[in-house]
């Protein structure tokens, strides 16, 4: 999906713990994304951290991580 939606990324991370259900995606912009694989909605959450990086302004930077887990939300470090 996230090839499909057009992320450059570097590397894709599943978290391998019994208790999480994170992915770890590592972009080429040198930050890391954090999905939810539980759910059924990877898509939407590839959607909004397209949509964020679009609008986000130049002053935003990322320094860490994009979390886009919660819907309707997204947090950025």
């Amino acid at each position: 999906q996230i090839q499909k939606q057009g992320i450059n990324y570097r590397e894709i991370v599943p978290i391998t713990s019994a208790s999480s259900s994170r992915i770890i995606v590592r972009t080429t912009a040198g930050h890391e994304l954090w999905l939810d694989r539980s759910t059924d909605t990877l898509e939407t959450q590839i959607e909004a951290y397209k949509a964020f990086e679009k609008s986000r302004p130049k002053d935003i930077k990322i320094q860490e991580y994009v979390d886009v887990r919660v819907p309707s939300r997204i947090y950025v470090k």
